[in-house]
């Protein structure tokens, strides 16, 4: 659906990275079994900070010891330690660029928390822009022929979350009126109250004019993350050579914990600007809470789509929790994350997370955070089949089949609340994401921008998941490429009542067919298109949403309730369990092999069966040609 962008995309690659603290060294043999199984791209972490938990990131010294004084031997030290386990090691490095206790002390206030804060104290630029050219001018004078990547990283668990929730001090204040003035908006006098920041005008909505300051606050606050990301990326451009490749942790909207309005309050909402930086080649995002083989949920976290109209590689970081990983972090802490359930469910679900960055031809790490990710023989073995299998289809030329198209919109974002009274706002992104997991039919993450720029002549659903603000333009190109050509549209909680100077309900029904307002899901034949309308989103369910999809005639591959991807040329599908699946690919094939068991399952064909004995994942691949696979 987007336009082909493959010769500016950066590489994929397969990497580990090490865990957090001292699980650093003794998981140090990991890197060395990663290498027995063909992985050896590793990520380390150049850490001068403590973690959530206040346990350091790194077991080595700092690096960043005080005014321009730094000590680099304990990253040779951990270079060493790592090239000793694996000697064909090509390197990545986590770049901390936190506060350290001694720049806290000074400053009054620690990036970690309170990142939006600290990106207007010129103080603080100063020195970690010097810090982070010294640190990559080392690197690269020492390090540099084993060296291909650098994760710039700050803020909150180093995601560039700022935790301040857009509270007052000197430095913003300053900042802010200063924004103001550039953007024309000179009679802004003061920074708005917590009231004025979380106030809400119209149910979950705020109003371009009654909650005018605050819309251009959280604006603000949004705007200066990004703008230090680039202000960041570009001094490592100072130092890197231009094959040297940068990227960071941003945009997770489709994220059940910070995504949402979440983003709002970690000031994460301007993600475009982020992704459209020119320094930048990739963007990463974590898989987050454990999801088991064949359940709800997963998939990526961010506009997918957005990564890639912007050039960027999409970078998964597999940090869920396997069934063996350890969750003592110190003699006090545990750290009780979801977990995989058992030896089956890990290998099933790191072939599935596998399939996916494959199939899309996105890069991946295995994040190892504290140890004993990789225990047993069957999940060693299940990796070095991934490795294999990546070496040899990671350039398979293919074309997204997706049908169905989930949208976000970040300007949106901009007027959706807190309240909780009818639902929890983040979950106008995260149910319609956990649904459309488990359906049966590929879709695709994007956001409202990015549909001008796809060809959408093959999508029968798009689902908005916050299209509240719609300016006349967008208004205009909504109704003449989007809703048109019999395409289904569901639309949840409200559809374009704000036009960008004012509130108004009615806009609604004049575009949707339907009023705004609580009730079960509606329908309503537009003629060229049609509507659909769900005001709360927890309330979606799969019957409801399996409904939608087949009178949208969108192509389902199975009827099982199943974690699915696809392309062209390849189909992985996850199940929960033992059973008989029944597949219909959109044509025919001459040949489909499963790639894990190497098994030709059937010929000129569109439809095959497979069995599972229980939590599994399989990879076809669909052969056309003589000589193709």
């Amino acid at each position: 659906m987007l336009p082909s962008t493959s010769s500016t995309i950066p590489a994929p690659f397969f990497a580990y990275r090490t865990p957090q603290g001292h699980f650093a060294t003794r998981e140090f043999p990991v890197i060395a079994k990663m290498h027995d199984i063909g992985i050896d791209w590793v990520c380390l972490t150049a850490g001068n900070t403590v973690n959530s938990l206040a346990l350091p990131y790194c077991p080595y010294d700092p690096l960043w010891l005080w005014d321009e004084v730094y000590d680099f031997a304990p990253w040779d030290k951990q270079i060493s330690d790592a090239l000793a386990q694996n000697p064909a090691a090509e390197l990545m490095a986590i770049v901390d660029l936190n506060t350290p206790m001694w720049l806290m002390r000074r400053l009054d206030k620690d990036s970690f928390n309170h990142l939006g804060h600290l990106v207007h104290m010129q103080s603080w630029l100063d020195l970690t822009s010097n810090y982070l050219r010294a640190f990559l001018r080392h690197t690269e004078a020492k390090w540099g022929d084993r060296f291909r990547y650098y994760q710039l990283c700050a803020g909150s668990t180093h995601e560039w979350f700022d935790r301040s929730r857009g509270e007052a001090g000197n430095a913003r204040e300053a900042a802010f009126f200063a924004w103001c003035q550039r953007h024309g908006h000179d009679d802004i006098e003061h920074l708005p109250t917590a009231a004025e920041r979380h106030h809400w005008s119209h149910g979950l909505l705020r109003d371009p004019q009654a909650d005018r300051l605050a819309l251009l606050h959280w604006r603000f606050c949004s705007e200066a993350i990004a703008d230090a990301i680039a202000h960041f990326t570009g001094v490592a451009r100072e130092v890197v050579p231009p094959e040297r490749k940068l990227g960071v942790f941003y945009g997770y909207i489709y994220s059940p914990g910070v995504g949402g309005n979440s983003m709002l309050h970690h000031a994460n909402v301007a993600y475009e600007r982020v992704y459209a930086l020119p320094g930048l080649d990739y963007v990463t995002v974590p898989t987050g809470a454990a999801v088991s083989a064949g359940e709800r949920g997963g998939g990526w976290k961010f506009p997918h789509a957005s990564v890639v109209r912007a050039g960027k590689c999409a970078v998964m970081e597999m940090d869920e929790q396997t069934h063996s990983s350890n969750i003592a972090v110190s003699p006090y802490v545990n750290f009780p994350r979801p977990k995989w359930r058992d030896a089956t469910d890990t290998v099933a679900c790191l072939k599935r997370d596998f399939c996916q960055c494959l199939l899309g031809h996105d890069a991946l790490w295995l994040y190892n955070i504290f140890g004993d990710f990789f225990v047993e023989d069957a999940v060693w073995s299940a990796l070095g089949q991934c490795k294999r299998l990546w070496d040899q289809w990671r350039d398979l030329p293919c074309n997204d089949v997706s049908e169905i198209l989930l949208v976000a919109d970040p300007e949106s974002l901009y007027y959706l609340g807190d309240a909780r009274t009818e639902f929890v706002p983040n979950s106008l992104f995260v149910r319609p994401k956990s649904i459309l997991s488990a359906c049966g039919a590929p879709y695709a993450t994007c956001s409202f921008n990015d549909l001008k720029h796809m060809d959408l002549s093959a999508v029968k659903l798009v689902i908005f998941c916050n299209q509240f603000v719609l300016p006349p333009d967008d208004l205009a190109f909504l109704r003449t490429h989007v809703c048109t050509s019999q395409r289904s549209v569901l639309w949840l909680y409200a559809a374009g009542v704000i036009d960008g100077d004012s509130y108004d309900a009615r806009r609604m029904e004049s575009l949707c067919g339907m009023p705004f307002g609580p009730g079960p899901l509606r329908h309503c034949d537009m003629g060229s298109w049609q509507s659909y309308y769900l005001y709360n989103p927890e309330t979606l369910d799969g019957p409801a949403l399996t409904n939608i999809l087949e009178a949208a005639q969108v192509h389902r591959y199975c009827d099982e309730q199943c974690n699915l991807y696809a392309n062209d040329r390849m189909l992985a599908i996850t199940v929960a369990g033992a059973k008989d699946v029944h597949i219909a690919l959109p044509r025919r094939y001459q040949r489909i092999v499963e790639l894990f068991a190497n098994t030709v399952v059937a010929e000129n064909t569109a439809k095959f069966n497979f069995s599972c004995n229980g939590r599994d994942t399989k990879l076809f691949y669909f052969a056309d040609e003589a000589g193709m696979g």
